[in-house]
């Protein structure tokens, strides 16, 4: 990349079931914002998110499912970004 060159969007998908990654990307896909792409990065589990939550602390989004390995596993990964990795510039959102 250039200096002139924009870095894309960073977009993570968290969930459970393949087909929401896979639609995720076809429907998001061809998006672009201030002249800048988007790429994906996917994880199936909390763990799997943490883990790149804690390798990448500039997503520009994730998509959560709340319900994965538990009830409530996209609600504890919300906590855990917040208020373990203190990373408030990260939009979350949950499905």
């Amino acid at each position: 990349m250039n200096r002139f060159e924009k870095k894309a969007w960073k977009i993570l998908i968290v969930d459970d079931e393949e087909d929401v990654h896979s639609v995720s990307r076809i429907v998001l896909g061809g998006m672009s914002l201030d002249g800048r792409s988007v790429d994906f990065y996917s994880a199936n589990s909390m763990i799997e998110a943490a883990k790149l939550f804690v390798n990448h602390d500039d997503f520009a989004v994730a998509l959560i499912d709340v319900a994965m390995e538990t009830t409530d596993a996209g609600l504890r990964l919300v906590q855990f970004v917040r208020e373990v990795l203190k990373n408030k510039k990260v939009r979350l959102a949950g499905c």
